[in-house]
């Protein structure tokens, strides 16, 4: 869970990483953001994606120590998992 992945490059061979080493039916649970969740309203009520640079500057601003408290939730979740099934 520390891997920081901030492109979709890396995180393909992350995955495939793990899939050669558990094998691609392995089971996984992820939380991902990518540009396709960082939609705004324009003048029209339509949705837009918001442009690149926007997006890239919110990728890291959520990748910064603000929303470290995530991550933390996310490892105290599974720890309590893993102490639920007394492992």
């Amino acid at each position: 869970m520390k891997k920081r992945i901030k492109t979709l490059g890396e995180l393909q061979k992350h995955v495939n990483a793990l899939a050669k080493r558990h094998g691609e039916t392995a089971p996984c649970c992820v939380w991902m953001i990518t540009r396709d969740d960082l939609v705004t309203v324009d003048s029209t009520n339509r949705d837009v994606l918001v442009d690149a640079n926007t997006t890239k500057s919110i990728m890291l601003d959520i990748d910064t120590f603000e929303y470290g408290f995530i991550q933390d939730h996310l490892q105290r979740i599974v720890g309590n998992e893993l102490t639920s099934r007394n492992l």
